[in-house]
């Protein structure tokens, strides 16, 4: 299970969204507030006072969270950074570090050398790469680390001012959908504009004019969405089915009536976030950003983030010696079932040892009379390897062909039609089948005679005979046993001498 903070600094309160996410399972925890006021008077004045006010307003926050969070993700406003949409060759994609850079350098109003950059993709076809980059100040965002670093916070993400809002997909299920929709946070002194295609921020823009300027400065507020939605339909997009309004603008009486009437003919209605303790219904479009901080933590693939290069977020050592105490008991709970695993197979293996030794001993006893443990001894006496004084000479295929080559009259014109000769590896008794052609009987039974003189061929038997074809000779069979044992061999072929009986 995880908590994640989403903390929005605002120009007049410090609010927090925190999301407990468990397997599947979402839930919005609780939103809390806390106004930024300087301790000293009562008021926010000048730099001093401001930084004041913001550290309390966060330690406030945080007391009201409860337990450390997880994370907090936290985001620079859009009008300390530059977001815009770019395309590359699709060929640019493995080297983007180096190409964003030197893509974004004439239209960035500071040093590219100077600032973070980021990007996360908006799609790509099969031969464009569509992105969505952003670039700050290095100076800016190390300035936002001092400044929540004196408050206690280390935030683990730094989102970007109308991008961040894509968090609410993962909150509020109808943005999810294929749309295109328009999320606005409209705020007193800014208006941030999110279109959201298929779940996925396609333009962000963030325009510094708000609900205070009202109504001097309406003209400003209209062509600036006229313009975003232009720029957005210009690629061939649809027009928005329908925007959602939060900040504080969306509890301004009249806004929204007066929204629907420049976004030709879109419904528009107020954001309605997941219900928690901390707010109701009436104030919750309040906390729309902080909500969307944290909901960033739900979005599959790379999202704007720019905690990058040197300010990128490493775990504080405190944090991790707080755990030591729990990773010596893992470890060593580790360590321990290792050795016993270690120990319990090694006496299994030694009783197996035991009993496969004494099956050998047994076997070579009944086998060959000669009982063993030991698996080379065993092994050399079933290949019948036995020793130098061992009578019995090995005998294989190769040896019993040369013998039939060697057996045949050097005088008798033979043909072998077939020769089949069975016997194992490291074996003395086998199969002998021999099928020729020969002149006639007589020879047939020379050759026979001359296979029954060798000591390893017995038990031979004649078989059938037949004309040769298309020749004034016969074909004839003999098959026998090989066995190169103590076993003594016939005299005489069996065949041969039921005949000659």
């Amino acid at each position: 299970m995880a908590r994640i903070l989403g903390l929005d600094v605002g120009t007049t309160a410090v609010r927090g969204a925190v999301l407990r996410t468990a397997l599947r399972k979402v839930e919005l925890e609780r939103y809390v507030e806390a106004p930024l006021r300087a301790p000293q008077d009562g008021g926010v004045e000048g730099p001093a006072g401001r930084a004041d006010a913001l550290a309390s307003a966060i330690r406030e926050v945080l007391a009201a969270v409860g337990r450390a969070p997880d994370g907090i993700v936290v985001a620079i406003p859009g009008e300390d950074a530059s977001v815009r949409p770019i395309e590359l060759p699709l060929a640019a994609q493995k080297r983007l570090a180096e190409v964003l850079p030197f893509e974004l350098e004439a239209v960035l109003p500071f040093p590219t050398e100077d600032a973070v950059i980021d990007h996360q993709l908006i799609g790509k076809d099969g031969v464009r790469l569509r992105l969505l980059a952003a670039a700050a100040p290095k100076a800016r965002i190390a300035s936002l680390l001092a400044e929540l670093r004196d408050a206690g916070v280390v935030p683990q993400e730094i989102a970007v001012g109308a991008a961040a809002l894509a968090g609410l997909v993962g909150l509020v299920p109808e943005l999810a959908g294929p749309g295109p929709f328009l999320v606005l946070d409209v705020g007193a002194h800014h208006l941030d504009v999110n279109i959201l295609h298929h779940g996925r921020t396609e333009t962000a823009r963030t325009v510094t004019a708000g609900t205070a300027g009202l109504p001097g400065n309406e003209g400003e507020l209209t062509r600036a969405l006229v313009q975003t939605l232009a720029s957005f339909r210009a690629g061939g997009a649809p027009a928005p089915v329908k925007a959602f309004v939060c900040g504080g603008g969306a509890l301004v009486e009249g806004l929204l009536p007066w929204l629907a009437s420049k976004l030709d003919g879109a419904e528009v209605v107020q954001l309605t976030l997941p219900a928690g303790p901390g707010a109701d219904e009436a104030v919750r479009p309040l906390f729309a950003r902080a909500a969307a901080l944290a909901g960033r933590t739900l979005l599959k693939g790379k999202r704007l983030d720019l905690r990058q290069g040197e300010f990128a977020h490493r775990r504080a050592m405190g944090a991790l010696q707080a755990q030591i105490p729990l990773i010596a008991a893992c470890t060593a709970a580790v360590v321990f079932a290792f050795v016993f695993s270690t120990w319990s197979s090694y006496r299994l293996l030694d009783e197996r040892r035991g009993t496969l030794e004494t099956e050998l001993a047994r076997v070579t006893r009944e086998s060959f009379g000669e009982e063993t443990r030991d698996p080379a001894r065993a092994k050399r006496l079933l290949d019948g390897r036995t020793g130098p004084q061992d009578p019995l000479p090995r005998f294989d295929a190769f040896d019993a062909l040369d013998a039939v080559s060697h057996a045949i009259p050097s005088d008798v014109v033979h043909d072998t039609r077939r020769l089949e000769i069975e016997i194992g590896v490291g074996e003395r008794e086998g199969k002998l089948e021999l099928q020729g052609t020969v002149q006639d009987i007589a020879e047939r039974d020379r050759v026979v005679e001359a296979l029954e003189a060798h000591p390893c061929f017995h038990d031979l038997e004649n078989g059938r005979t037949s004309p040769a074809s298309g020749q004034d000779r016969i074909n004839y069979t003999v098959a026998g046993v090989i066995n190169c044992g103590t076993r003594p061999a016939p005299s005489k072929n069996r065949n041969r001498r039921r005949a000659n009986e």
